[in-house]
């Protein structure tokens, strides 16, 4: 198949077949494209642009973009779930495109790749009729023999445009297998670009009654009184974070190389590899204010080049097995451009000392070094894919990965220095079975015709496909700028009423946000769990407050917020602040790479307590010298609800001053709660978990009911069950379950935050034992705390007793209400006053 050109390319008709189960590799016809949802349907042809020149169009501007992502790949899978897991969340439509053969070398067995494709889709959709046939309409793929990348990723540029229903506010999204972006910096990205298109063409219809494209070939000079961002941007190029033998080393300083990410599939054409041309200008004329008509030239090969401060691709490049660079080394279309013996004298070498140098496989000085990053500098799906491959509790003879081998283990959890296994000699007999890329043979030539914009002329250019294009592709672009994306879009969290209240927080008038820190916009979990929390301390606060300062104290005085971007969210009162979500901190950086609270001192380091939930020890951002110890080392009150992160932190800190053990506990709700259901009620469910399943739990579970228990597990589905739900699912059972996420070893990880709903509503708590010996001690009436072995045994006796287990239920209860989370705030909260305000602060 040619390169397609303007105006000729077709999609011939497809047969009619029902739901292609994807479990092997489909048929091998040229023009294959299997709809997931199982209907086929023939795609008529639609030119890319106008045939004619002087074509006189209307111009109909497009408030919505369907956002439609291309997925390249052809056996380089292994973190291609990833991939799909979050381009689904934003994404209109997502296409999968497998090569049925490599560009160079011989091919490979791609069952794994279809299957992992089939196995996602049945996961997110839930629809499977049990004849192995999977349907998912937002997912399509297509099996074919491209004959280059160029041409394969054109194919989906035309497979956007030709689907039913397209119009021409489609964009197509790039991804390939190794290419990550954060759901959540990606959605505020797209959703920028679209509300600056929107905001700038709603400005320009206001004297506009009447507007017109007039669409011509291309044409130098001219003034451009109307600024393209009429439109959405024609395409968008960003930053890349490329990784460099493993997850945790990446390229620095960063590589100059500016990744394109999405194009306007109506505008723009691949020409070479990755690289486009766009259409080049149109007028635009209309009446103005019902005058004369008038017209503007425009630019429309216009792009954007997203500021770094937004967010980055995260290119897995060469953060590879042995096995998977030897193979992508051989069949890439660039494997003929490889520095001969770079394998050897390059990559093995830097495995072997990581501050070798000028690194990069055909242009050296691109790669100039390496340096390493944490695990929370991670995109969320790349986090879970480690926390689930590398720790594994119920590994045999003490190992930490689960599946492969200590090869893809060292590359995705990091090597262990004291692993024999990565002996020189081990690596060398390995990597002699794989690559040599020095014999591979060259690349093949092509002949192209591709326009030439300055001077409106088209030329002939022959040679392989290697060759630089950067002097015939226009890659014009404007520039989104940090400073400029903080001021349009900060988040305010103060209430209104407090700005106009001009009073001193350190004349006794203390005003405090609760904020609660999301992960962004991906992010639909952190808020419902942290809601109930917020709503507690809250309550809590107000209750301090009105007993030290009962003459000047109002209900308002504690607002409750949350803040979806931390980077984007600001507090203009002095308030004090309690920071909830504290986790996610260490994920927020700004354009150099500074943990992004640090760099900007929001929320302010001398009113704000960093209030903590999460494990600390077992969390590589905790670890001195991650991310969340820039914070530590900023901040001056961190506090946490856990006895044993709290004796973690001293003992890792000599300032122990700012730490504080600050415990969940009750304070009467400013709305009413649900009612308790009777106690004479039967609970129809045996058991209910809630939280994240990994290998662990769910050895656990499955344990449990093969002893004929019912356990339901609440998180299930991808949203999860909380809030009101939540609590009548726990009012609907007899036991809830409370377990260890990092596997036994782990004693201290302290599970109060799924205790309190059940204890709060009189249902027992099943726990693996957790926590300090003070704190069980504390709940040892109200808690059955157990061991791992004895759990089954555990619950089945308190199923059978049921007397005796709503005795204990109603002194956990008790015991709830008995402690009040007023006096557990009044000395840190003391304590942030004094600091912030000195010898004159009076409660």
């Amino acid at each position: 198949m040619e390169v397609p050109s303007p105006g000729s390319y077709s999609v011939p008709q497809s047969a009619t077949i029902d739901g292609y189960a994807l479990t092997s590799p489909p048929p091998s016809d040229r023009y294959y494209i299997a709809d997931i949802a199982g209907s086929y349907s023939p795609y008529a042809a639609r030119p890319i642009v106008p045939s004619a020149t002087k074509n006189l169009l209307t111009f109909t501007p497009f408030t919505r973009t369907n956002i439609n992502t291309c997925i390249l790949v052809y056996d380089d899978s292994r973190f291609l779930r990833s991939a799909l897991s979050y381009v689904w969340g934003v994404s209109d439509k997502v296409y999968v495109l497998i090569g049925e053969l490599p560009w160079n070398g011989e091919s490979r067995d791609l069952s794994g790749t279809f299957s992992i494709v089939s196995e996602f889709v049945r996961d997110m959709t839930g629809y499977d009729k049990g004849d192995g046939k999977v349907r998912g309409s937002k997912v399509t793929v297509v099996s074919e023999d491209w004959g280059s990348e160029t041409e394969q990723r054109q194919y989906c540029n035309e497979l956007v445009k030709m689907k039913p229903g397209a119009k021409g506010g489609e964009r197509v999204l790039i991804v390939d297998g190794d290419e990550f972006y954060d759901e959540g910096e990606l959605k505020r990205i797209l959703n920028t670009v679209e509300t600056q298109a929107v905001e700038s063409y709603t400005l320009l219809t206001d004297k506009i009654s009447q507007m017109h494209v007039n669409a011509y070939g291309p044409h130098v000079g001219g003034h451009y009184s109307v600024h393209s961002s009429l439109y959405t941007p024609n395409f968008l190029r960003g930053t890349m974070k490329t990784y460099f033998g493993d997850l945790y080393s990446v390229v620095d300083p960063l590589p100059p190389l500016k990744v394109l990410f999405m194009v306007d599939p109506y505008a723009c054409t691949f020409i070479s590899h990755r690289e486009i041309d766009c259409h080049e200008k149109a007028v635009v004329t209309g009446a103005v204010d019902g005058g004369e008509e008038v017209g503007w030239e425009v630019d429309m090969a216009l792009g954007m080049l997203v500021d770094a401060s937004f967010g980055y691709c995260h290119h897995l490049s060469y953060a590879r097995t042995i096995r998977e660079l030897g193979n992508k080394l051989r069949s890439f279309e660039h494997s003929g451009e490889i520095l001969t013996d770079w394998t050897d004298s390059v990559f093995m070498k830097w495995r072997e000392d990581n501050t070798l140098r000028d690194l990069h496989p055909t242009s050296p000085a691109a790669y100039k070094s390496t340096k390493r990053t944490p695990y929370a500098d991670l995109p969320a799906e790349l986090r879970d894919h480690v926390f689930d491959k590398c720790h594994c509790a119920d590994c045999k003879d003490g190992a930490k990965f689960v599946g492969d081998d200590w090869d893809a283990r060292a590359m995705i959890c990091g090597a262990e220095e004291e692993d024999d296994s990565f002996s020189p000699g081990v690596i060398e007999g390995v990597w002699d079975d794989f690559v040599h890329p020095s014999n591979s043979p060259p690349p093949p030539t092509f002949t192209a015709k591709l326009p030439i914009t300055t001077d409106g002329m088209e030329v002939e250019i022959e040679g392989t496909s290697t060759e630089s294009r950067h002097g015939v592709i226009r890659k014009l672009m404007t520039t989104v700028i940090s400073e400029e994306i903080k001021t349009e879009h900060l988040s305010y969290l103060d209430p209104a009423e407090w700005l106009e209240d001009q009073y001193d927080p350190c004349e006794g008038r203390m005003k405090i946000v609760v904020v609660i820190v999301c992960e962004g916009e991906h992010d639909h979990s952190t808020l419902p769990i942290f809601k109930p929390i917020a709503s507690t301390l809250a309550s809590g606060l107000r209750s301090l407050l009105r007993t030290k300062s009962p003459s000047t104290f109002q209900p308002s005085d504690v607002h409750v917020a949350t803040c979806v971007d931390l980077r984007f969210c600001r507090i203009k009162s002095p308030a004090f602040v309690v920071l909830l979500g504290a986790h996610h901190l260490a994920r927020y950086k700004d354009g150099n790479d500074v943990v992004a609270s640090v760099a900007s001192d929001f929320p302010k380091r001398d009113r704000t307590a960093i209030y903590n939930f999460e494990e600390a020890k077992m969390q590589n951002d905790w670890d001195v010298g991650g991310g969340m110890w820039d914070i530590v080392n900023h901040y001056n009150h961190i506090w946490d609800y856990s006895h044993s992160n709290h004796l973690h932190l001293l003992a890792s800190s000599s300032n122990h001053d700012k730490f504080h053990h600050v415990p969940l506990l009750y304070s009467l709700p400013t709305s009413p709660l649900l009612p308790l259901p009777p106690s004479t009620k039967e609970r129809p469910t045996d058991v209910i978990f809630y939280g994240r399943l990994n290998n662990y739990r769910s050895s656990i579970i499955a344990s449990l009911r093969a002893a004929n228990v019912t356990v339901r597990h609440l998180n299930a589905g991808i949203e999860g069950v909380w809030g009101d739900e939540l609590t009548r699912a726990i009012d609907s059972s007899r036991i809830v379950l409370s377990l260890r996420y990092f596997g036994e070893s782990t004693e201290g990880e302290w599970k109060f935050t799924r205790f309190f709903e059940p204890l709060l509503r009189g249902v027992l708590v099943v726990a693996e034992e957790c926590g300090t010996s003070a704190e069980r001690e504390v709940w040892g009436d109200a808690i059955v705390f157990t061991n791992r072995s004895s759990i089954v045994r555990e619950i089945k006796y308190y199923l059978e007793n049921a007397e005796e287990r709503q005795d204990r239920a109603r002194r956990g209860r008790e015991m709830l209400l008995e402690r009040e989370y007023k006096d557990a705030l009044e000395y840190p909260v003391q304590k942030m006053g004094i600091r912030r305000c000195g010898a004159q602060w009076k409660f």
